[in-house]
């Protein structure tokens, strides 16, 4: 996850630009969510946000606080890592901005 504007000096209402990529190339129309905090774990279908085709996505961070931009996805592949063996890997990615 790359962020394609300054993440200093954010204020309520500033927009960011986020960058999805892996291996190079861009995760598109992915699922990332965006967490305030406060928010409750029940409420996260509400913090959901998804890329455009190139791996884009610009957000608008309404209020001041906390925010948490996190990504998960799975890629299918097998081998064996300390002796126990595994179908896929999981990718994750976060990252905390603070509002003023």
């Amino acid at each position: 996850m790359v962020l394609n504007s300054s993440p200093f000096g954010l204020t309520a209402g500033s927009e960011v630009e986020v960058e999805i990529h892996y291996l190079g190339h861009p995760l598109a129309n992915h699922e990332f969510q965006v967490i305030p905090d406060g928010v409750d774990e029940d409420d996260y279908e509400d913090t959901v946000f998804k890329t455009d085709y190139a791996g884009q996505a610009t957000i608008e961070l309404e209020a001041s606080g906390g925010y948490l931009l996190f990504s998960q996805f799975e890629v299918i592949a097998s081998g064996e890592h300390d002796t126990r063996e595994y179908d896929r890997i999981r990718h994750n990615n976060s990252v905390f901005l603070e509002v003023e």
